[in-house]
């Protein structure tokens, strides 16, 4: 996954969903539990970080 040349931004990107609070949780679970590998690991990764600070 760090590999991928774009990771930086991916991870950037999905971890600002934490900016607009309980929708942007609700939508990395649902991009946690998707079919898409990437986004899902991401997501997965974020979330695995535990809460916002």
């Amino acid at each position: 996954l760090m590999d991928d040349e774009v990771w930086t931004v991916r991870y950037a990107a999905a971890n600002a969903l934490r900016s607009f609070g309980q929708p942007g949780e609700k939508m990395l679970r649902a991009m946690a539990a998707s079919d898409v590998s990437r986004s899902q690991r991401t997501a997965s990764l974020i979330l695995a970080e535990g809460p916002a600070t």
